[in-house]
């Protein structure tokens, strides 16, 4: 579950484990993308767009980082 506080904080809630993450603008962004129905390319490509000023290789190696981290910490199932 994706929460943003009254100060603008993001954090992500993993219900089993019961910890928290705190997450940025492009992190909330690739969890919603990431519905089951888009490949990691598509929501690749779907950041690149929305974040048109950040560089395309950065961003494909931060989404790949970020996806690793939540698969890593069950927020996304492979």
């Amino acid at each position: 579950m994706i929460n943003e506080d009254e100060s603008g904080a993001i954090t992500v809630l993993n219900p089993v484990t019961g910890k928290v993450f705190v997450i940025n603008d492009v992190g909330r962004r690739v969890l919603e993308l990431s519905d089951g129905n888009r490949s990691l390319e598509q929501i690749i490509v779907a950041v690149c767009e929305e974040f048109a000023q950040a560089d395309p290789d950065l961003v494909r190696r931060d989404v790949q980082d970020f996806v690793a981290g939540c698969l890593a910490a069950q927020l996304l199932q492979a």
